[in-house]
């Protein structure tokens, strides 16, 4: 909900409303479901406002980045890898969360080493980001995918370590390590 509070605070309409259809398909009853309902009208009604007013408002970059991620959320990842490595290029608002959406794309595409590179490649160029957490779940994701659990397990806890329990990532972060380390006893 930060994230997407983040960018209908900073009227980025297109960005904020695909954010909070992220929010509703993983907490479709969640506790902010309906602040997120009122907020997708609202910033749908805005970007259609601003379309049929004529204005450009930086249009590319974001209508990019929401088509990228309707395609990364519908396992499009082919697609979404093209525009978020454009996006990412840009030096748009959102070419750091696009950095990361590259690594994960790779990693969904099967190519594993090339993810952790990209994903490695991310943490050093954003070192303070909260988008952190979800690269080192993923890194540890390709570890695990490569069957090096415990390189896996290293990379979660130290993702969980550096994120905060409101985060959606925390959660899977501990499920994943409560089944890992389970299966390893």
């Amino acid at each position: 909900m930060n994230q997407c509070n983040y960018y209908h605070n900073n009227q980025k309409f297109r960005q904020s409303t695909a954010s909070f259809k992220r929010y509703l398909i993983h907490y479709p009853n969640g506790p902010y479901a309906a602040e997120a309902k009122e907020k997708i009208s609202y910033g749908e009604s805005m970007f259609s406002n601003a379309e049929s007013e004529g204005m450009q408002s930086d249009a590319v970059p974001e209508y990019s980045f929401s088509e990228a991620m309707e395609y990364y959320e519908s396992g499009e990842f082919r697609k979404a890898l093209k525009l978020f490595s454009r996006i990412q290029e840009s030096m748009s608002d959102d070419s750091v969360e696009s950095e990361l959406r590259v690594g994960i794309c790779l990693f969904r595409l099967g190519r594993s080493s090339d993810a952790t590179i990209r994903l490695t490649e991310f943490i050093k160029n954003n070192g303070h980001s909260s988008l952190i957490p979800e690269a080192l779940f993923y890194i540890g994701e390709c570890y695990k995918s490569n069957r090096d659990t415990d390189k896996a397990i290293n990379f979660y806890k130290k993702a969980l370590s550096m994120s905060e329990p409101s985060q959606q990532i925390y959660i899977l972060l501990t499920e994943t390590l409560q089944k890992l380390e389970g299966d390893k006893k």
